[in-house]
This record gives structure tokens, sequence and C-alpha cells, in this order.
């Protein structure tokens, strides 16, 4: 685990509640790939150290070390809105059926 803290914002899932229900296939690419893209969408598999945390498309991320940032919650959840819909067709041809949610990691990376 590294030692540097960071904050995500991502519009998907708890890791540990979908990555043994993704097909085989997909679940593997993530446990070796950090990023995929699908059909345009990046996906990111946020890890801490070697236990998963999240999977979903990255909203936002911010290295504690580099002080405050301003953020602009519409600007964030327009963001959301269009990539909502492109993230559930992702997923639910995975069958993942439950709807993304926004979650918020503070990880050491």
């Amino acid at each position: 685990m590294g030692m540097t803290p960071k904050t995500y914002i991502l519009l998907g899932y708890d890791a540990e509640e979908v990555l043994n229900r993704l097909p085989e296939e997909i679940a593997d690419r993530f446990y070796k790939e950090e990023e995929i893209e699908v059909d345009g969408v990046i996906l990111f598999y946020l890890r801490c150290g070697d236990d998963p945390e999240g999977l979903g498309v990255r909203i936002l991320n911010h290295r504690w070390y580099d002080g405050s940032r301003e953020i602009d919650f519409n600007a964030l959840a327009k963001l959301v809105e269009e990539l909502k819909p492109k993230a559930t067709k992702i997923f639910k041809s995975w069958g993942i059926n439950d709807e993304p949610k926004v979650l918020l990691y503070s990880i050491y990376d």
C-alpha cells in the first residue's frame, strides 16, 4: 500500500458487492488492469493496497497533499447525469442490474 492519501468520487459500486457477479473474463481484466475502456467509457477499479474498494467511472480524484480544491457540484452532478445511463448499460450487459451510486472513498494509494 502506498502512502499517498487520496479522495475519489466514483459512479459505480462497492467492488466487493459486484466483482464476484461479473463475468469471469471481465473480473480478470479488472484484476490485471486498473482501468478498462468499454464503449468510450473508462471504468476504474479502485483498490487500497490489495483490498478492493470501488468499481465504476471515476468522477473526481484528489491527493490530500495538494491542499484544498474548489468543487463545482453542479458540474459534477451534470457529469453524473451524462455518465449514469452509459455506466448502467455497461454493467447491465455484465449482469449487474443494480443502479450505480455516487460513492466517496478516502484511501492510501
